[in-house]
This record gives C-alpha cells, structure tokens and sequence, in this order.
C-alpha cells in the first residue's frame, strides 16, 4: 500500500539523514519558502524542501560559512559571502524530497 511505501522512504531517510534532526534545535535561519535549517553546535543543516532555482540566498547576519558541503556525499556546495549571509550555489536544482546541505560556521 502506499501507506507502507511512504513509511519506508521517511526510515530509509531517517538512516540516513537522522543526524541532521535529531539532537538539533531550530536553525538560525527561520523557515523559509524553500525550507528549513536545524542546528547543532556550529554545524547548519540546510533543508531545501522546494527550491526551482540552484542558488539560495541565507541571511546569516554576522555569522560566516568556515565550509559547506552536501550532506548526503560530502562533495563541496560553493558559495559567495557578503555582510548580511551567503549564496550557495548548486551543481543542479535539488530534486530529492529533501536536499541537505551541511555547513559549517
């Protein structure tokens, strides 16, 4: 049943992506269009949820990205700072139900 199916994708990413729920609080950024962030530590898990575009903008304020990376093979997500946040820029628009990119403050 479809029920099952969807339960077994929501553990299947559970595994692997639990780290970036569990033991978090709400990110600095506030839920966006886009998504969500979660927190932990110095570490930001973007989540982008709906995106049409390649680029996001994050308003970070004074904080700065040390390092950011996707999530799921730690290959190197670019980005641009400027005095109020970020821009990542994505190799392509995010098409998993979640894309999670980590990064580093």
């Amino acid at each position: 049943a479809t029920a099952v199916q969807r339960l077994k994708e929501v553990g299947d990413w559970m595994k692997i992506y639990g780290e970036t729920i569990y033991g978090t609080r709400g990110g600095i950024i506030t839920p966006r269009e886009w998504g969500v962030t979660t927190q932990k530590g110095n570490t930001l898990y973007v989540h982008i949820l709906n995106s049409q575009d390649k680029g996001l903008y994050l308003p970070l304020g004074e904080q700065k990205i040390k390092k950011a990376v996707l999530f799921k093979d730690q290959s190197k997500v670019r980005f641009k700072q400027d005095k109020d946040g970020a821009f990542l820029i994505l190799e392509q628009t995010p098409k998993d139900i979640d894309t999670v990119v980590e990064i580093t403050l």
